[in-house]
């Protein structure tokens, strides 16, 4: 059975998912973005 990577529960990109951080749980599509040099809703930029 293959390892899977998603720690944060949202989602592996591994697994057929959309999240791009998989590690942190507030990071997700979706998610509001905040000013805090993160692409918190995965779309590809920080702080829009």
């Amino acid at each position: 059975m293959p390892w899977d990577a998603d720690d944060d529960g949202d989602g592996s990109v591994e697994c057929g998912g959309t999240d791009c951080d998989d590690d942190a749980t507030p990071v997700h599509v979706g998610a509001t973005e905040a000013c805090n040099t993160v692409d918190d809703d995965c779309d590809g930029m920080t702080d829009e």
